[in-house]
């Protein structure tokens, strides 16, 4: 188990550290994109990276279920934007709305 939660604890220290280059490139770009704009990208990151994660799965031969990785992705993104939001001076309010 120490390996685990090693490897998650890289790999969210990663999904921070892009969070935080996207807020800080933001602050920088003379037209900075819409909000809409921003979860268009976004969604279409969570699409790509659904069927990227489904086809490694799939080839490898894992015994995961697969019905639920998209919403898990979604989720984990949404938690990480809305973590961020704050920090980024430019996007005063969270893309996605708190349930």
């Amino acid at each position: 188990m120490p390996g685990l939660a090693l490897a998650n604890d890289l790999i969210r220290r990663d999904e921070d550290m892009h969070i935080d280059f996207a807020c800080a490139l933001f602050r920088h770009i003379r037209s900075p994109p819409t909000s809409s704009s921003i979860l268009e990208t976004v969604n279409e990151a969570v699409d790509v990276e659904t069927e990227f994660a489904i086809d490694m799965l799939s080839m490898q031969g894992h015994d995961i279920p697969l019905q639920g990785l998209h919403q898990y992705i979604s989720l984990v993104e949404e938690d990480a934007g809305n973590r961020r939001r704050s920090r980024s001076r430019g996007y005063d309010t969270a893309l996605y709305p708190p349930k």
